[in-house]
């Protein structure tokens, strides 16, 4: 790849060879950074993902509110997915909230959780397992 990188000639040409080389049999994790405004296009790529099967998390470090309102105006979370959210600052109160959830079937467009920061962190302290069986059951998660 180094080498194709600092090619002369044909650059573009033995770099996309260099990537058939490397890129395959790969499982592809993918992070974005979604800060102010979102860049033209993003609503519809997250849109293409969902469409092609993979499940979308997404990390705001928001306020609940706030991250509700990032995931509808990007499209990770849209009105025919059946939506979860969890919050609140202790166990006794969150694990009745999970199990709902859990419960809940998918809309049309799947299932999605919003979960407050500090109620992440006490569910992952309590309920790690059953936080675990409940994120797969989703097509969106979204951690405030």
């Amino acid at each position: 790849f180094q080498e194709a990188s600092t090619a002369m000639e044909d650059r573009d040409t033995k770099r996309e060879e260099a990537y058939a080389l490397l890129e395959k049999d790969l499982m592809c994790l993918g992070v974005t950074c979604v800060e102010d405004k979102l860049q033209d296009g993003v609503p519809e790529t997250v849109q293409y993902l969902l469409k092609a099967g993979m499940h979308v998390w997404i990390l705001t470090g928001d306020k609940l509110e706030t991250a509700i309102t990032i995931a509808y105006s990007s499209s990770i979370i849209n009105q025919s997915m059946a939506l979860s959210v969890v919050d609140g600052s202790d166990w006794d109160t969150l694990n009745p909230q999970i199990r709902t959830a859990m419960d809940l079937a998918p809309g049309a467009g799947g299932k999605a959780l919003v979960i407050g920061g500090n109620a992440l962190s006490i569910t992952c302290d309590n309920g790690m397992d059953l936080f675990v069986e409940l994120c797969k059951s989703c097509t969106v998660v979204v951690c405030a």
